[in-house]
């Protein structure tokens, strides 16, 4: 399938990451939509004074980043990323939806993404099309609307999941967070280092696991 050709959500044609939890992918994408949203502004502001330097290095970064954010979606969108990596030949659409809140931690990226004039706009339709699947298969009516909406919101940081965030972080890392300021073999945190490793490889996708790790 031609990545140019109206992808199912889920089935954005390359590879497919998973993490080490769906608050980690949460906070990588907010990276990634933040980086965007900066590399937006400096190749608009070139272009507003008509700057002749070349920008080849900023728009391969938009690619990058956009390719790492559609990668990241199974991962939010499904239950089973395992299962529905094995039988993206077979099925064309996702039929074991993930949780609520893995919609949540996603669709605020998505929604910045989808509105990026510097991203592919194939890319953009099907940014929205997630918004619209995540709002009719995990009943997150904001993410309908998002789906619609046309105005980026600079507020982008919602405080309810700022809370969830803090929470999660706070009750399923601080046994293993040591006192030297978090430098253990096995912790993880914003603070990370991440690399990218590949868990499975065949002819139809490649499922890396994003994974953190302190140096």
């Amino acid at each position: 399938m031609s990545q140019y050709e109206k992808a199912n959500v889920g089935y954005w044609p390359g590879k497919i990451d998973t993490y080490v939890d769906h608050y980690i992918a949460g906070v990588w994408n907010t990276y990634r939509a933040a980086r965007l949203g900066l590399l937006n502004l400096i190749l608009d502001l070139s272009g507003e004074t008509e700057d002749t330097k070349p920008r080849d290095m900023e728009f391969a970064h938009v690619q990058e980043l956009v390719a790492d954010m559609l990668a990241s979606i199974p991962y939010h969108l499904t239950e089973d990323l395992h299962a529905f990596s094995g039988n993206t030949k077979t099925q064309s659409e996702i039929t074991n939806p993930g949780k609520a809140i893995h919609g949540l931690l996603l669709m605020h990226a998505v929604y910045i993404t989808s509105n990026l004039p510097i991203v592919d706009p194939h890319a953009r339709a099907y940014f929205k099309d997630c918004l619209l699947w995540i709002g009719e298969h995990m009943g997150i009516g904001q993410a309908s609307f998002l789906a619609t909406a046309t105005g980026v919101d600079t507020e982008i940081e919602d405080p309810s999941l700022t809370g969830i965030l803090r929470d999660e972080a706070t009750s399923n890392r601080t046994d293993s967070w040591p006192e030297n300021g978090g430098k253990g073999e096995n912790s993880t945190g914003l603070t990370a280092l991440f690399s990218g490793k590949t868990i499975s490889d065949d002819s139809s996708t490649n499922l890396r696991e994003v994974s953190g790790k302190f140096v």
